[in-house]
């Protein structure tokens, strides 16, 4: 694993809806970050356009002929911390998110600070796929945060086609929802 720079994060939209509010989210939190001194990266995994997951390369990822896995694979390394978005489907996080992941070892983040972002249409499952892909991210030796983050619609307004976030909460202590994250 290369070294890390202590204050850049990389921030991993998995929702495959162009516009979508897990990207809000996402965008809102990187400028955030930015204000605490981080040099933030927002990754769009649709526009990315990863390949399929090629298990020929899972223990070796940095061998894969993609120039795109590579840089991917790169970015992730380099990133001391790492938030990973998604929108709830079918009960968990997203295709789009499982397939990029895919694409790294077993441990690609090992002793990077996690925080895990969910959206979904109602309070009581905000966090689920979260919750989900939390389990993922231990599993890749993450430090991931104890607090998940999840909104609903409610936290949006809708202004000329696109999701504005709205929410007191979301807009003003975003950051303390994320105790664990190296500050």
């Amino acid at each position: 694993m290369k070294s890390t720079n202590t204050k850049k994060a990389l921030l991993l939209n998995g929702s495959p809806r162009p516009g979508s509010r897990t990207g809000v989210l996402l965008e809102h939190l990187a400028g955030l970050l930015q204000k605490e001194g981080y040099q933030v990266e927002v990754v769009d995994l649709l526009k990315l356009a990863l390949p399929f997951n090629d298990p020929l390369y899972h223990g070796e990822p940095r061998e894969h002929p993609d120039p795109k896995v590579l840089a991917f694979v790169e970015q992730v390394d380099a990133a001391r911390m790492i938030v990973l978005g998604t929108p709830l489907y079918h009960g968990s996080y997203s295709g789009l998110i499982k397939s990029a992941l895919d694409h790294l070892d077993d441990q690609a983040f090992g002793g990077k600070a996690v925080g895990v972002v969910s959206q979904a249409a109602g309070i009581r499952v905000a966090t689920q796929a979260a919750q989900h892909l939390a389990i993922v991210a231990r599993t890749m030796y993450g430090r991931v945060s104890h607090r998940l983050i999840g909104t609903t619609k409610a936290d949006y307004t809708e202004t000329d086609g696109k999701f504005v976030l709205s929410s007191d909460e979301m807009l003003h202590d975003l950051l303390d929802q994320l105790p664990a994250l190296p500050r």
